[in-house]
């Protein structure tokens, strides 16, 4: 996989293997920063829920039982390689925002050539502590954050998905995953 590495965008892994089981594979690749962040798919025969919960609990994913429609693990694929896109482009443009000092640049270039301001910065701060301050309720949705924004659904929509690459639900959840981290 070393050799592969930059050109691996997902893992399929069933849980009984010859060598390793698929859970071993699993934590390896979760504790390797090289691929912990791939998107891992645990194919599988194995259907009790106590299977499902413990590749969960190692950080699988998502899970499909035999026999599966060839159509539901491609669109899980296409799903999953989009949201690690998009995983990927919000931590490069968060990265740039970090190493842009408060004072100096007026903008910064992000994806697609666009040019986001220090006001938009000063915006996704104010997103993310928004964000971080309802992290526990677990039926936060995007209409209670355009309220507390005091801006429009579509419009809180698309300013995240122009500053991130991210729906707001994606971003919501993504600031839950790191608070769970």
């Amino acid at each position: 996989m070393e050799a592969q590495s930059s050109h691996i965008h997902l893992i399929i892994s069933d849980i009984m293997m010859p060598v390793m089981d698929g859970y071993n594979f699993l934590e390896a690749v979760k504790k390797d920063e090289n691929f912990a962040a791939i998107p891992f798919i645990m194919l599988t025969a194995l259907n009790d829920i106590k299977y499902k919960l413990k590749g969960l609990r190692i950080g699988i994913d998502d899970y499909l039982t035999k026999p599966f429609v060839e159509e539901e693990l491609i669109a899980r694929i296409d799903n999953l390689i989009n949201y690690a896109d998009e995983k990927k482009a919000f931590q490069l443009a968060e990265e740039a925002l970090n190493a842009v000092p408060s004072v100096g640049k007026k903008q910064l270039l992000i994806e697609g050539g666009a040019k986001m301001t220090l006001e938009d910065m000063e915006w996704l701060t104010d997103l993310e502590n928004v964000v971080r301050e309802n992290i526990s309720n677990s039926s936060y949705t995007v209409d209670k954050l355009a309220k507390e924004l005091a801006m429009s659904r579509s419009l809180v929509y698309r300013k995240i998905k122009t500053l991130t690459g991210l729906t707001p639900n994606n971003y919501i959840n993504q600031v839950r995953f790191e608070q769970a981290r």
